[in-house]
């Protein structure tokens, strides 16, 4: 069954905390990381007492809600934020990332749209709008942003990764989908799932097939 079995959820989100902005990355799994999350949240939360006007606060803070999973708090103040200023990029990031955590992912493609308007896509946020087409079942659309990702900066796991469920949902367990889980675990060891996913293939790949994807 491979990836059928794993949740695009699952798979969005491990992508997702390596680019939710100068919070820096997020393995929310990790205990102690947690605890440092839940800290610097406490210590923004103090320093926009102080400063309630500071929007790059406001952005940090909403910034932070996602990576405590705190998705509709998260949404609510990327809203606040849109309102009061309908240019701001990140406001909208924040939007699409709350979006994603709560699987709505017409919603996260319609704030992706946003953020595309307001600014050329980088590398790291096409893999986001792969992963998300991927989570609308929109494959073969995800593989071209995905494909320009790898282009752009070959050292994205997280490409990788999701390029490996869009090829397995179009053609089956092929040396392609081993191929792209490989480059994951080797730019990545710990990516998460990437190994379980990686050997449940052993023994299942489609007669005669052969990598097609560099």
């Amino acid at each position: 069954m491979f990836l059928k079995r794993f949740s695009s959820l699952t798979m969005v989100a491990a992508i997702v905390v390596a680019v939710t902005g100068s919070i820096g990355p997020a393995q929310c799994g990790d205990a102690a990381k947690q605890e440092k999350n839940l800290v610097l949240l406490k210590q923004i939360e103090e320093d926009l007492v102080k400063t309630p006007g500071d929007v790059d606060l406001q952005v940090r803070h909403m910034q932070a809600l996602g990576v405590a999973h705190r998705r509709q708090d998260q949404l609510r103040e990327a809203e606040i934020l849109i309102s009061k200023h309908p240019r701001l990029r990140e406001a909208f990031k924040g939007k699409m990332f709350a979006l994603i955590g709560l699987r709505n992912w017409t919603g996260a493609m319609t704030a992706m749209e946003q953020v595309k308007k307001l600014g050329p896509l980088s590398s790291a946020e096409l893999t986001i709008r792969g992963s998300i087409l991927a989570g609308l079942e929109r494959y073969q659309e995800a593989l071209i942003d995905l494909n320009e990702s790898i282009f752009r900066d070959s050292s994205d796991a997280g490409a990788y990764f999701t390029r490996a469920e869009c090829l397995y949902k179009l053609h089956g367990p092929t040396a392609d989908v081993v191929y792209n889980l490989e480059k994951t675990l080797k730019l990545e060891p710990d990516f998460p799932n990437a190994r379980k996913l990686l050997e449940s293939m052993d023994g299942n790949l489609t007669r005669g097939s052969q990598p097609r994807v560099k």
